[in-house]
């Protein structure tokens, strides 16, 4: 007998899947692939530390069958939107637990939140979202190991190529808003010279915002980066003191701009700007 027509097969419901911000949702995305409805509930420039869902992302949230989250001061609040039978992982608890599996004691370094923000941190957060994806969907396991491998692939070039366009560049060392770029730092062979604001909205001391400059100076080191979107009158003050360059780079990406649609677009962009001024 024949079926013909949509009707005939019932549909089968994607799982949902929840993410706090994009790149997060892009490493998972060139993982899950068709398989999975994914969605992440932070708008690009929204602050993460700040945002609050509107009414149609709660929604989706409390249907979400697992969230996958960064760390839970980064975006543990958004337990709060979920349901009680969400399966719920934070990526760096996840490092950490696993570290023996992945046989890297560098696994250990993972309690600062910005752990995407560097290559070798995606890679071990694709590893671990293809288990998880496969843990939840087991039909579909052979997809999630198939895809997470390609993937893999495309992010040692990009490793590859960060290693060679830092290699030969004489000045090494900047100045950070926020301890964002620290994995970047270590994993390329540059220096965080200091960091103006260690929390958001903890601005240093008068006698932390001397020390800082002192050293600027002494080192000669020009260089301060700040987010996309940040207003820091700390930051400000500091540039004018040093005579110094504000960069701005991007930790979050945007799917509406070519440069910085994927995650593997928004490294090369971000590490292209940082090179640049630091061969200035």
């Amino acid at each position: 007998m024949l079926y013909c027509g949509r009707s005939s097969y019932p549909e089968v419901e994607k799982l949902q899947v929840a993410t706090s911000i994009f790149p997060i949702y892009d490493i998972t995305l060139n993982i899950a692939g068709e398989n999975m409805d994914l969605f992440y509930m932070i708008p690009i420039l929204a602050n993460p530390h700040t945002y609050e869902p509107v009414p149609s992302v709660v929604n989706q949230l409390k249907h979400a069958d697992l969230f996958i989250g960064v760390h839970r001061d980064f975006d543990g609040w958004i337990e709060d939107f979920l349901s009680e039978t969400t399966d719920i992982i934070y990526l760096n608890e996840e490092m950490r637990k696993d570290s023996s599996h992945y046989r890297d004691p560098s696994l250990q370094r993972y309690e600062n939140p910005h752990l995407w923000l560097t290559v070798k941190g995606a890679e071990k957060c694709a590893q671990i979202i293809a288990e998880k994806l496969s843990e939840i969907d087991e039909a579909n396991r052979s997809d999630y190991m198939k895809h997470v491998q390609g993937y893999l692939q495309e992010l040692a070039v990009l490793d590859q190529r960060l290693v060679r366009l830092f290699q030969n560049i004489r000045e090494k060392k900047f100045i950070q808003w926020h301890p964002a770029w620290d994995y970047f730092a270590e994993d390329y062979g540059l220096e965080v010279l200091g960091t103006i604001e260690q929390g958001h909205g903890d601005e240093p001391s008068l006698k932390e915002f001397k020390e800082l400059t002192d050293m600027a100076r002494e080192q000669n080191v020009k260089i301060i980066i700040i987010g996309l979107t940040v207003q820091s009158k700390a930051t400000e003050a500091l540039v004018r003191e040093i005579d110094g360059s504000l960069v701005r780079l991007d930790n979050i990406g945007n799917p509406d701009d070519p440069e910085k649609s994927s995650y593997i677009k928004l490294m090369n962009y971000n590490a292209n700007i940082l090179a640049e001024v630091l061969s200035q």
